[in-house]
């Protein structure tokens, strides 16, 4: 978890990050990793593992809700999906074999 939580707070202190599934569906084809919170609707979470699928974008599902995702972001309030726009392959790779 901590290669994943470095991850998250470089991409957040970097401002390459968008956050939100209305946002993340946005930008998804600039993306190197989407993190999805257990709170997501089944819907929407379906929609982004297809289109991140479609484009070779790993999509992760974190180990928690929305505030414990929100929280790890550092942001007082809840993020539901997270798409990471900073690190190396090397850095989402070692956070993605964590898992």
């Amino acid at each position: 978890m901590k290669a994943l939580e470095k991850l998250i707070k470089e991409a957040v202190a970097s401002g390459k990050y968008k956050k939100g599934a209305r946002e993340v569906m946005k930008f998804v084809k600039g993306s190197k990793l989407i993190l999805v919170s257990d709170s997501v609707s089944e819907q929407n979470r379906s929609s982004i593992e297809d289109e991140a699928k479609s484009i070779g974008i790993p999509v992760l599902k974190f180990q928690g809700n929305s505030v414990m995702l929100g929280r790890s972001c550092n942001r007082p309030h809840r993020i539901s999906v997270l798409s990471i726009r900073a690190g190396t392959k090397e850095e989402i790779q070692n956070a993605l074999s964590e898992r």
